[in-house]
């Protein structure tokens, strides 16, 4: 059941990719939870990443811990490639232990992304985004929702400069009573391995009390404190300062690096 259920994750998947294709009228499809599609897909995303990285490391998550429980949350993060969905839903279930809201467009294409929490969004249609953006309202509502988001809006490359968040977040910050900002920094990195490694770091969460802000200026200041942590987790990793980073998983070394570490110790016995 679990093989046939992630065939059928794999299938939706790369067929929607692979035929691009696109409507004039796009669904509004909200998300609706279903636990055996939780696991399932936390199943088939844990062994996607395990094949396709080294390892997914994580530093500070116990800033997480520090938010205002008795608040929403909304998680933002850079967004530089295909893999940040599949990042962002394994850290939300393995390591924040909640479930996950996630703003998609085109989910009409693979609708299965709805029954873990992805609901649709058409950026194209400004009443299409601010119905989306006022449903994220109403469960924001509630201390146990998380909405993760990528506030740039479109994918960058991950030192891309200047970061430029679009106004949906300092909207929906400007709606609410109060509620959770939590930075993520993550990096795709080879280092010694033969595989790429993902980095995440978990910044200290903006604890917002008040509904006034002015949105032009908080936005710009959201974007100067995402810079700082952006550029510190870059340089951190570039000078090999991998201090406080935990792994979330570590794959096995591949028969290369196998023989190699076999095969050094073979050399060196006979020449100790």
């Amino acid at each position: 059941m679990r093989r046939t259920a992630l065939n059928m994750i794999t299938t939706e998947i790369t067929e929607g990719v692979a035929t691009g294709k696109t409507e004039l009228n796009k669904p509004q499809i909200k998300d609706k939870w279903q636990l055996f599609w939780l696991n399932i897909f936390e199943f088939a995303f844990s062994s996607m990443l395990k094949k396709a990285f080294f390892s997914v490391r994580i530093k500070n998550k116990e800033n997480y811990d520090l938010r205002d429980k008795t608040r929403g949350c909304i998680i933002f993060a850079s967004h530089c490639c295909w893999w940040d969905g599949l990042v962002a839903y394994t850290l939300s279930r393995k390591v924040f232990n909640t479930n996950i809201r996630m703003m998609v467009e085109e989910l009409h294409r693979f609708p299965l992304l709805s029954r873990i929490g992805a609901f649709s969004v058409d950026k194209n249609s400004p009443q299409a985004a601010v119905k989306a953006l006022n449903y994220c309202t109403e469960f924001l509502n509630n201390p146990e929702s998380v909405l993760w988001i990528y506030p740039q809006g479109t994918v960058k490359p991950p030192d891309y400069r200047p970061v430029k968040f679009a106004s949906g977040m300092a909207y929906l910050c400007s709606k609410l009573d109060g509620i959770n900002l939590i930075p993520i920094a993550h990096r795709y990195n080879f280092l010694r391995e033969d595989r790429p490694e993902v980095f995440i770091e978990v910044g200290k969460p903006i604890i917002l009390d008040s509904t006034k802000i002015d949105r032009k200026e908080f936005t710009a200041f959201l974007e100067r404190e995402f810079t700082q942590l952006l550029d510190k987790q870059k340089n951190d990793i570039s000078e090999a300062k991998l201090e406080g980073y935990e792994f979330i998983f570590k794959s096995r070394l591949c028969v290369a690096k196998l023989i190699e570490k076999y095969f050094n110790w073979f050399v060196r016995s006979f020449t100790t």
